[in-house]
């Protein structure tokens, strides 16, 4: 059976203190990385930037599979041309435990 040809994902994640803008959305960059894999064949690009705000988690722990599905959804949206530029995304999760007051 032959070996399954994977997509491979080059991903810029900026710093916390970094602005998401359009200046990441350029090709060029991911152009260069993937010279840096040397690839069998020339590279299909979908570049997709996503800005994200979670509010109040229920758990530290939520976060990763969170993050992770969110960037999978904008990329998937991006690849499809649902959506282009940056995508803007505010999930609200009411995890915040009250605290009594008195």
């Amino acid at each position: 059976m032959p070996a399954m040809d994977h997509p491979r994902v080059v991903q810029h994640r900026p710093e916390m203190d970094e602005t998401v803008d359009e200046a990441l959305t350029r090709v060029q960059p991911a152009v260069e990385a993937a010279e840096k894999l040397r690839l069998p064949g020339p590279p299909e690009f979908t570049v997709s930037a996503l800005r994200l705000r979670i509010f109040d988690p229920a758990h530290w722990q939520v976060l990763g599979p969170l993050v992770v599905s969110e960037i999978e959804r904008a990329h998937a949206m991006g690849r499809r041309g649902l959506a282009s530029g940056i995508q803007e995304r505010e999930l609200r999760l009411d995890g915040r435990i009250p605290t009594p007051r008195g």
